[in-house]
Parts: C-alpha cells; structure tokens; sequence
C-alpha cells in the first residue's frame, strides 16, 4: 500500500508531538547511544537486532557502552521510551528507522551487516517508513544497493518508503 503527502504531514506532526516510533536496528554502542539520545527527548524508541544477548541486557537496563549508565537506560526501559526485541516484525511499528551495521558476523554467528538486516527489514516494512543508515553519506552512497534490496521484495521507492535521516530538532 503506497502512501501519499497526507501520511507524510500526519509523520511531522507526530514528530513535533514527540508520538513518532523510531526504529534502532542493530544495537551496537552507537546505537545504543542513538536510542538514548531519542528517548531523552521524548520519543518511544524500538530497538531491534538479531543477538539475543544484546537485546535482552537493553531490556535488563543493562548498558554495554561507556556513554550511557545503566541507570539511566534502566529508566528509560521501565518508563516504556526505550524497548528491544529480535523480532523483525517489529519493524512495522517504526516511523523512521536508523541502522547501524556491522561490518562483520558477530562472536555468536549472527549476522548484522546491512544485506540480512535490509532483507528483514523489507519484509515487514509499514508503508511511509523513512530508512536510514547511521551515517548519512553511508546512505547516500549505499543507496543503490539498499533499493536493490527493497525492490526486491517488491516495494517502490518513494511510494512505500524513502531512504534519509531522521534528526529531531525538538529541545532537549
């Protein structure tokens, strides 16, 4: 289902009223940072990566980066701002989605490196998502091959989704 300019006025007024979902996927330490970052200005962040581990110590309040304390995160989850989960289908809940790669299988075999994450990601999309990688010029230079993907399933650019980043202006 394509979604037209109404859905995208409907998208910027739920970010000024701070009701947009915004979607982590890959929870690496500057994910993580990223996700703290959006819940201390007031949205809802969805966090999603395939290593259970990560994800259930996020749950736990339990920081694995030096810039964010685990009390702080403990907060966020137990106030609802901040949740993690595996499961892909989460990502139909997302408004905006930032990912966060690695360059490489993780100590457990799994694999967050952009093709497996974008493949998940494109079977569960909620149409009008806006995709991202962490690092803008990386989404502008890997855009080809992220659409390659998407079209893959069957989705159009433009219709179904956008590729960009997501930076709230709001105060903190």
């Amino acid at each position: 289902m394509a979604v037209g300019a109404g859905y995208y006025r409907d998208l910027q007024r739920r970010v000024e009223t701070l009701d947009a979902v915004i979607g982590i996927f890959g929870l690496t330490t500057e994910g993580l940072k990223t996700a703290v970052a959006y819940a201390r200005k007031g949205f809802r962040v969805l966090c999603m990566d395939f290593r259970v581990f990560r994800v259930e110590m996020v749950n736990k309040g339990v920081s694995f980066s030096r810039s964010v304390s685990d009390m702080e995160l403990f907060r966020l989850v137990k106030s609802g701002k901040i949740k993690a989960t595996t499961d892909a289908a989460s990502v139909r809940k997302m408004d905006f989605l930032t990912i966060f790669p690695t360059t490489k299988a993780g100590m457990d075999g799994s694999d967050n490196s952009l093709r497996p994450i974008l493949e998940a990601v494109s079977e569960n999309i909620k149409p009008g998502v806006i995709i991202g990688l962490d690092d803008e010029k990386e989404t502008f230079s890997r855009h080809s091959e992220m659409e390659h993907i998407m079209k893959r399933a069957g989705h159009i650019y433009g219709m179904d989704y956008l590729f960009g980043s997501f930076q709230p202006t709001t105060q903190e």
